[in-house]
């Protein structure tokens, strides 16, 4: 499962739907959400008071972010999270819901790695490739017969929304986290 690692499809598909990094969120746990049987809970049951995106990245509160998926929609999120590079068939692992947002879908390395790439490459989307150069056993490099195809890319992403997302992502980092 991606656990957390799944929080940035969501800030994205919400900030690209108009939701600012300084939207204030309920960050009190635990809390009852539409669709779910028991309430969400925040790790070490730790309530935040009120909260914006930013600290709810950088602490990874749980309860703001099944809120914004709530108001995203798991369906946008998903649709998100494959067009940077998660494989389709990886968000049909999980009970759709909100949920999705705490990363119930379960997705390999490879499928992480191509969507996060599309945050460092300003919002730009290319299909995943793990090999850059063969050579043959006289040193001389093969050129690959999918070069276009690696080469491609398509904006999934405006540069701004890609810029907010990663500032609230490096917040994890910034005091420690």
């Amino acid at each position: 499962q991606a656990g957390s690692a799944y929080k940035p499809f969501v800030l994205a598909a919400a900030l690209r739907n108009g939701t600012s990094l300084n939207s204030q969120f309920d960050g009190d746990s635990p809390q009852e959400f539409p669709g779910l049987e028991s309430p969400v809970q925040n790790a070490g049951e730790q309530s935040y008071g009120e909260v914006d995106l930013i600290q709810s990245t950088a602490d990874s509160i749980n309860t703001p972010y099944v809120e914004l998926m709530v108001q995203t929609g798991v369906e946008n999120v998903d649709e998100l999270a494959v067009d940077m590079g998660v494989n389709p068939a990886r968000t049909e692992t999980s009970v759709q819901g909100p949920l999705v947002a705490l990363g119930t879908h379960q997705v390999n390395t490879l499928d992480m790695a191509s969507a996060y790439a599309t945050f460092a490459a300003q919002g730009q989307q290319k299909p995943a490739h793990m090999v850059t150069e063969v050579r043959d056993r006289n040193g001389d490099v093969v050129e690959p017969n999918d070069a276009d195809e690696i080469e491609s890319g398509s904006e999934v992403l405006d540069s701004d929304v890609t810029a907010d997302a990663t500032h609230a992502m490096t917040q994890v980092v910034e005091n420690g986290g």
